[in-house]
């Protein structure tokens, strides 16, 4: 989908530069405004949005970051903890 899409293009340009977390950071805010253009452009997407659990790995580390009501979990041992919040308003 777009935000896929966005965040995709978006992380692989921006990490060299702004590194991981400001890559990530810049790449969640870009999709978030691609995604209110698309809404404002065609009338039946007015209200369309989109939650976000992203993690990056990298020199094995991982990067984790969620916008919306879907946290993201580590699943461990058959224990479940939450690493990001829930956003529902």
């Amino acid at each position: 989908g777009l935000a896929t899409s966005v965040l995709s293009r978006e992380i692989a340009e921006r990490l060299s530069e702004a590194g991981p977390e400001g890559a990530i950071r810049q790449a969640v805010q870009n999709a978030h405004l691609a995604i209110l253009h698309e809404g404002k452009r065609m009338p039946t997407t007015r209200r369309m949005g989109t939650t976000v659990v992203l993690a990056v790995l990298l020199n094995g580390r991982a990067l984790v970051t969620g916008v919306g009501d879907s946290p993201a979990l580590l699943a461990r041992g058959g224990a479940y903890r939450k690493l990001t919040e829930d956003h529902t308003i």
